[in-house]
């Protein structure tokens, strides 16, 4: 692949994102905030915060490199928690299910989720979400609700 495919997947691949973000956002605009900042002093978003429900969904398009932005995106739900009052209760991570399928129903991402489970109190993550009859995207509790 030459870099002026990479330079069209990456385009193809932001033109997706930012169509279902749209598409989210039209359902309900009071509902859904789109690109939520988590901490100024970090330049990291969420795609999309679902104000009514607590949850953050973050979308990749393409799966590849999955598992890094899978550990990322729990620890952004993790900073915003830490930052607010108004607490995330769960994530929802969605990708290509080809690439996000074998990673979340590995072990080390189980493994992962059972030491937040246990050992950090404040974020009761849900378990059930890793099920091998889940589509391929991870929900998981990542806080406190009100």
């Amino acid at each position: 692949m030459n870099s002026s495919d990479v330079s069209e997947n990456t385009k193809s691949a932001q033109a997706i994102a930012k169509g279902w973000r749209s598409a989210v956002h039209a359902l309900d605009p009071d509902r859904f905030q789109i690109e939520a900042m988590v901490a100024s002093e970090l330049d990291q978003k969420i795609d999309i915060v679902d104000q009514e429900n607590g949850c953050a969904y973050e979308f990749k398009v393409s799966g590849k490199n999955a598992s890094a932005e899978f550990y990322k995106d729990i620890v952004k739900v993790i900073i915003w928690n830490q930052k607010r009052k108004r607490k995330l209760c769960s994530l929802v991570f969605i990708t290509e299910e080809k690439w996000g399928r074998p990673f979340l129903d590995a072990p080390m991402p189980r493994a992962y989720m059972k030491y937040l489970q246990n050992s950090v109190s404040m974020y009761p993550w849900n378990m059930s979400a890793m099920s091998n009859t889940k589509p391929a995207s991870a929900r998981a509790g990542a806080g406190l609700s009100n």
